[in-house]
């Protein structure tokens, strides 16, 4: 049964997004983030937003396109947030995505210099969010 739901998952994610291997764009990222995936199943999306976490783990962070990598990384974080059900799941992300955006501010702060930059509070602004998408998480000490 497994098997069947993950073929069909693979199906839907390719029939959304053609299979391109490595050679995906921009534009399919965007089709991603803005997309309505209203009729889609959990395990589905959450499928579709892992393939695209591991595709954007897979970029190395530059300078150059570091808002876009913010904005993209916050899309999928954002997406998958409430479709994990398991704890140590959800705290093993919340944990990736501590890490990532504490590199994207340790990078952004060579180039967003002032403290008011627009894409600075961007980022703040998504992290933000994400902690109000990932709240239910109790600390233990």
């Amino acid at each position: 049964m497994r098997r069947k739901v993950i073929f069909a998952s693979v199906v839907f994610f390719f029939k959304y997004f053609p299979f391109k291997g490595d050679n995906w764009n921009a534009n399919d990222l965007f089709r991603f983030q803005y997309g309505c995936f209203d009729g889609v199943e959990a395990d589905e999306l959450r499928e579709i937003c892992e393939e695209w976490l591991n595709r954007l783990y897979a970029i190395p962070k530059k300078y150059c396109y570091l808002a876009w990598y913010a904005s993209a990384i916050y899309a999928c974080f954002y997406r998958i947030a409430p479709l994990i059900t398991d704890i140590d799941d959800k705290k093993d992300l919340w944990q990736d995505v501590k890490r990532e955006y504490a590199e994207i501010m340790q990078m952004g702060r060579r180039i967003w210099r002032r403290p008011t930059h627009p894409s600075r509070l961007r980022v703040v602004y998504d992290l933000g969010m994400l902690c109000v998408r990932f709240n239910e998480l109790h600390v233990s000490s």
